[in-house]
């Protein structure tokens, strides 16, 4: 069992733009069979970021590993040459740079969600105000043993 790290806060982005899943495993597929020591060396970077996040068990190291991954993937697109950081997704990132929080996508191919971590609430707050200006809709997301789920915001 994963506990959510003490002090960590979490903004979910929708950006309503989903990359290809398909195109993506596919482009990803390709790559690992032309480069594989390429690709098995990403996937342990990777895998070994997650993992001494999850570790660690810290705001630091999850926020830490978010901002890796986040640049991880704007490299691995790079290598396979197709879009997996859809535009808004990337507006989204360079917004949360300048607000001083982790942000990376969530979902295969890209997905139409993304996650801002940060241990600063005021950060992330401000980050948040500013989203719908890069294509960003911020979310609330109630997350409980059995899954989780989006609910329109309280008023």
């Amino acid at each position: 069992t994963v506990e959510w790290p003490d002090g960590l806060h979490a903004q979910p982005i929708w950006v309503g733009q989903p990359a290809s899943t398909p195109a993506f495993a596919s482009a990803f597929e390709n790559w690992r069979a032309a480069r594989p020591e390429s690709a098995r060396d990403w996937v342990e970077r990777m895998d070994g970021i997650t993992g001494r996040a999850l570790e660690r068990g810290t705001a630091a190291a999850w926020r830490a590993a978010a901002a890796v991954w986040g640049e991880g993937l704007f490299q691995l697109q790079s290598a396979l040459g197709l879009e997996i950081v859809t535009g808004a997704h990337s507006d989204v990132a360079a917004l949360a740079v300048e607000h001083g929080v982790a942000y990376k996508t969530c979902g295969a191919g890209g997905g139409d969600f993304g996650i801002a971590l940060s241990d600063d609430p005021d950060a992330l707050q401000a980050f948040a105000g500013h989203a719908s200006e890069r294509g960003g809709r911020p979310v609330e997301l109630h997350l409980d043993p059995g899954g989780a789920r989006v609910e329109p915001p309280a008023r």
